[in-house]
């Protein structure tokens, strides 16, 4: 029998805190490993939207794997993991454009029509729908090759195991609660040297990669602490919505720039193209002052209480003897 017709192992009963924390891991990937497997049948059903479900719930295995590291065996979450990042590449391309061109449109809409609006409309709509097409020849070749389906035969065996470090059978109040803390700590350094007016768009790219671990093991978390690490992960989620506003609005205004060097247009296009940039760079600064309170709330430390009570020590910057073992940096390069 294949391993896509094998029987899943039932989801666990409710977790405890003292069950291990490996359990916690494979509840979580179980149930993201379901429902990207399911979004893989709609794809083949052509659904509208499947698509890119299927794109955010191999994020979200990616990002489970990465926040967890330290309980899941080296080599087969690394293999996986890389498997899961050419995925998600092969299906950003399509996403971006999509994107795009519905930002800038949205924008044209609000503005009277003109010469410059409407050639610049027609010149956008040309240029990103020609790449859109090629995205989509790209996004269906990649999920008709044998590497996908392997990837889908290896995303089914994750319902019935996941290869485990001896970290892994620590109990989840011994090891959940640090992973979650050594998590935000990443993110809380990066978010320090975040420059709202002259900061690199690498960096802001490099703190959502991070905001999305922290939120990952907060939600592993909440799996077994209940509310109170449910709280915090929609905290840290809003924080990735926002820094999800900034890359869009970014890549936006680079492709009302790129349409703007297209050989002999008229100068009202330019200038139509012109005003598009200038207005996606205004929504990505903005963008980046809404994360700076969004961060101070999400600091706040009644959010991190229950990282007090639950782990051991009462100190939710202690750190055990394993923990030297630290999550594994996601780099700005990991990430599109």
């Amino acid at each position: 029998m294949s391993a896509r017709r094998a029987t899943p192992r039932p989801l666990p009963a409710p977790l405890h805190p003292t069950d291990p924390a490996g359990a916690a891991l494979q509840h979580h990937l179980h149930t993201a490993a379901r429902a990207f497997l399911e979004q893989d049948r709609l794809v083949r059903h052509q659904v509208p939207g499947s698509v890119e479900r299927l794109r955010g719930y191999a994020r979200r295995i990616r990002d489970a794997l990465r926040a967890c590291a330290p309980l899941v065996e080296p080599r087969w979450g690394e293999q996986l993991v890389v498997e899961l990042r050419w995925l998600e590449r092969a299906l950003t391309a399509e996403h971006d454009r999509e994107v795009a061109l519905a930002r800038l449109l949205r924008v044209l809409d609000a503005v009277p029509d003109d010469p410059g609006s409407v050639r610049a409309r027609h010149l956008l709509e040309r240029r990103l729908s020609r790449e859109l097409a090629e995205a989509r020849v790209a996004t269906l070749n990649a999920l008709s090759s044998s590497r996908y389906r392997l990837l889908v035969d290896r995303l089914t065996l994750v319902l019935h195991e996941l290869p485990g470090t001896s970290i892994a059978g620590r109990s989840c109040t011994e090891v959940l609660p640090a992973l979650a803390a050594m998590a935000f700590r990443r993110l809380a350094r990066a978010a320090r040297r975040l420059d709202a007016d002259h900061g690199a768009y690498e960096e802001w790219r490099h703190a959502r990669v991070l905001a999305r671990c922290g939120r990952c093991a907060a939600e592993v978390c909440a799996d077994v602490f209940g509310e109170p690490a449910r709280a915090f992960a929609g905290q840290l989620g809003r924080l990735v919505d926002v820094l999800g506003v900034h890359e869009d609005a970014t890549k936006a205004a680079e492709a009302a720039r790129a349409a703007a060097n297209t050989p002999r247009i008229a100068p009202q296009t330019m200038f139509t193209l012109g005003f598009l940039y200038a207005t996606e760079r205004a929504a990505a600064l903005n963008a980046r002052r809404e994360f700076r309170h969004a961060w101070s709330e999400a600091t706040k430390k009644k959010w991190r209480r229950w990282l007090d009570e639950t782990e051991p020590g009462g100190n939710a910057g202690s750190a055990h003897p394993w923990a030297l073992v630290e999550l594994k940096d996601c780099e700005p390069d990991d990430e599109l």
